[in-house]
């Protein structure tokens, strides 16, 4: 007997090939049995057949030194065998994952056995030494893909797993801290703060190593929700006190932020900011910046001064004031308003501070996420203290993560998910425990769902729940230092 294409010396390969992949390796061979005859029931047997949690072991009679190959794909597993005669008797299997046998005559002799399946399982096909194919089915698994280098200092290997729950399949970079030529920054979509593309685009544009999605943004708006800060300037505040992710100093960090921006006057009193780039509300005083627009698009019933880069008041308005390119906008409401309407006018001098880079200090970039998985290598989802929904909380979804090991080095990871043949995605425990099973000690969520992609260069590796790459607020680059350095001095 013997097995074309993927076997040598009858050890079945095909457990280590993706579906496409071997799709593609047996494109060449195998036709579409649905093309073909089909025949009667009963006219293939599958003499023995066990099925135990973990895996179906079948065996296949067939005649003595026929050749066979195998297509495994997310639908189904088939096995084509060339030989003269069609052994006789079929016999219908039971199980949760596999489903139906079909079978069906081939042009040029001998038969097709397709055997439907839930989602792609390892398979080992080989002789059995008495005359017949012993295929084994592996229901529940855990394999890891050899690493493949895709800069210095940056691997990639893809993780497929599989229990009674269904199939996951994660994609993991890995980036190495001492690598002094690369860096690993959050970049905001093309037209600025309210804007949205892919991180396909996103990393072309910026000629990437690599990418992923990066924080949470409104799907109104497509405003950034969380604090983002990109080379010491914050664009965005922190929210109900979320998780975020800190870059850029001796060590990547993850902690719990919170806004701490005070406004002092020359008189010494101060006020506490409640926000940045973010919508006023009742009784808020927020900071709007260049980066946010030329306008504040407020509405009436507020107060707003525009101060210049010296701290100095220009003017005051309502609401919708013009936000000066080297300058800023205060604009408050209610109490916040009366207070500074009794004492700022034109040429006031104010003084702003912005301490979240002193919460850890030499960070350069700061991206919000959350909720919090991993706390020293335990797992401590914090979702219910992060203010999150039900559904981002609980429910089993495609999936971004990032991850600091104990000797730093970052793990960057995308779940796919919502594709129940290829992937189911996780849930936020679930989520955890892989980061852990990957190495990191501590880890944060970033947004997922059908935000949730991985780019190596380019070239999109993981697959979108959406059918296609969403578009969104900004992602997480792996690029040369130099490059980030020549973005960081062409910034206003």
């Amino acid at each position: 007997m013997h097995a074309r294409s993927l076997f040598r010396g009858g050890v079945a390969l095909v457990c280590c090939l993706s579906p496409p992949a071997t799709a593609a390796a047996l494109g060449d061979v195998i036709r579409d049995p649905a093309a073909t005859d089909a025949l009667p029931a009963a006219e293939v047997s599958v003499a023995e057949w066990r099925a135990t949690a973990e895996t179906v072991e079948l065996r296949l009679p067939v005649p003595a030194h026929s050749e066979f190959d195998v297509w495994a794909s997310e639908a189904s597993l088939v096995i084509a065998v060339r030989c003269e005669e069609v052994p006789a008797g079929l016999s219908a299997l039971s199980d949760a994952v596999l489903g139906p046998v079909s079978v069906a005559r081939t042009d040029g002799g001998g038969f097709t056995l397709r055997l439907a399946w839930r989602h792609w399982c390892p398979v080992d096909v080989e002789p059995d030494g008495e005359g017949g194919l012993r295929v084994t089915v592996r229901k529940v698994y855990d394999e890891c893909s050899e690493p493949s280098s895709v800069a210095p200092g940056v691997s990639y290997v893809r993780v497929r797993r599989a229990d009674a729950r269904g199939p996951v399949v994660a994609h993991v970079l890995r980036l190495e801290p001492d690598r002094v030529d690369l860096e690993l920054r959050p970049v905001l979509a093309r037209d600025g703060f309210a804007a949205r593309e892919t991180v396909t685009s996103m990393a072309r544009r910026r000629g990437a190593v690599a990418a992923i999605n990066g924080s949470f943004f409104s799907p109104r708006t497509g405003e950034p929700l969380g604090v983002l800060m990109v080379d010491g300037e914050l664009i965005s505040a922190p929210l109900f006190h979320r998780s975020a992710l800190a870059l850029g100093g001796a060590k990547a960090r993850i902690g719990a932020t919170a806004l701490g921006a005070r406004l002092t006057l020359q008189s010494g009193e101060t006020y506490d900011l409640d926000g940045i780039n973010q919508p006023r509300g009742l009784n808020r005083l927020v900071l709007y910046t260049p980066r946010f627009g030329p306008r504040t698009g407020t509405p009436s019933g507020g107060r707003e001064w525009t101060v210049d880069r010296h701290g100095v008041v220009l003017g005051s308005g309502e609401a919708d004031s013009d936000i000066p390119p080297n300058g800023r906008v205060l604009s408050a409401h209610g109490q916040a308003a009366e207070w500074l309407a009794r004492r700022l006018s034109p040429g006031s001098r104010v003084k702003l501070s912005l301490p979240l880079a002193e919460v850890w200090p030499g960070a350069r970039h700061v991206l919000g996420g959350g909720p919090a998985l991993l706390d020293r290598g335990a797992i401590k989802v914090t979702a219910e203290r992060e203010r999150f929904r039900p559904d981002v909380a609980n429910g089993r979804a495609p999936r971004t993560a990032v991850g600091i090991d104990p000797d730093g080095r970052l793990l960057l990871v995308a779940v796919d998910g919502r594709q129940p043949r290829y992937s189911q995605g996780v849930t936020l425990e679930e989520l955890a425990r892989l980061m852990r099973s990957l190495g990191a000690s501590e880890a944060i969520n970033l947004d997922g769902g059908g935000s949730t992609a991985m780019t190596i260069g380019d070239v999109l590796i993981s697959r979108p729940s959406d059918g296609t790459e969403r578009p969104v607020n900004n992602a997480l680059l792996v690029v040369r230092r130099a490059d980030a350095a020549d973005e960081a001095a062409r910034r206003p």
